[in-house]
């Protein structure tokens, strides 16, 4: 006969509660849920960054009108969203964008069905320190919106198409940009400040290009870097904007167009150069581009 002491009888015991108790399904905690929605005008909102609280990261996601986020923190209802691009157009480079202000506000949280998210309606303004280098102290981060009495883009001798400001398909306000190419009239190529010194922004410095555009070909991106001691100027170029068959903000990182090839001791002016040609591949006789909303920042 198996023989048991107290202390072993205790000791079964305990480990049959707590073989028992593992065993019981608990309900999970509650969980609220939260729909931060897109902001799509102006600004191209493609990503958004979550923080509960002080400094309590979430997570960050791609931003879409199907986006709802778990909250398991109920009692926590501040909460901060910083607004992201993708780098360059390209899906693959999710970045925070530097000159927007996060956005902060208190939520309810008492939204614990997915389907019936709590909406967040996402505001974002540019930072107080933010520069605008074609319109340099204008006062304004407007950039080239085509509503100016004067353009700070003009079309290049040895272009065959021309920049025309007109008023029948417009992003934002009452004008915007066109170019149209065809078999004859067949290439653009558009500079800002001709007849100027060009742009002057300090090195090394943050700054993006954005530009809000609808075109049936690709345009390049080039930078003319003019220094104090040469009259020559130095054209670094990068991929440019895929075709778009609406109207799209892409977001350019200007640090290569800036600084490559650039001596640092030395000062510069830099002109924004834009170029496209007709593609023949297409199969569209007249081939058009849009643009609007043309702003260089840097801090």
């Amino acid at each position: 006969m198996l023989l048991f002491t107290k202390k072993a009888v205790i000791l079964i015991i305990v480990l049959i509660c707590v073989l028992v108790n593992s065993c019981i399904e608990r309900p999970a905690p509650p969980v609220a849920y939260i729909a931060p929605k897109p902001v799509l005008k102006p600004m191209n909102v493609k990503d958004v960054w979550v923080f509960q609280g002080a400094n309590k990261i979430i997570g960050g996601y791609e931003l879409d009108s199907q986006l709802y986020i778990p909250i398991q923190n109920l009692e926590e209802k501040q909460f901060t969203f910083q607004g992201g691009i993708w780098e360059d157009g390209l899906s693959a480079l999710h970045r925070i964008y530097p000159f927007w202000k996060p956005y902060t506000t208190t939520l309810k949280l008492d939204r614990t069905n997915p389907q019936d998210a709590e909406p967040v309606a996402l505001k974002f303004e540019y930072i107080s320190t933010a520069k605008e280098a074609i319109y340099a102290g204008s006062g304004t981060i407007d950039g080239e919106n085509f509503d100016r009495v004067s353009l700070a883009f003009d079309t290049l001798t040895g272009s065959t198409a021309v920049l025309v400001r007109q008023n029948y398909e417009v992003y934002e306000g009452n004008y915007s940009g066109h170019i149209a190419l065809n078999s004859v009239n067949n290439y653009i190529e558009i500079l800002s400040h001709k007849n100027e010194d060009g742009m002057s922004i300090p090195l090394p410095s943050t700054c993006w290009l954005e530009i809000t555009y609808k075109s049936d070909v690709n345009i390049d991106i080039a930078v003319l870097a003019k220094s104090t001691s040469s009259p020559d100027f130095v054209i670094n170029s990068k991929g440019g904007l895929l075709p778009r068959s609406t109207w799209t903000t892409a977001y350019i990182n200007m640090d290569y167009l800036l600084g490559n090839g650039i001596i640092t001791s030395q000062t510069y002016k830099y002109k924004l150069d834009l170029r496209a040609k007709f593609n023949e591949n297409l199969g569209k006789p007249v081939q058009n581009i849009y643009l609007d909303n043309i702003r260089i920042l840097h801090l």
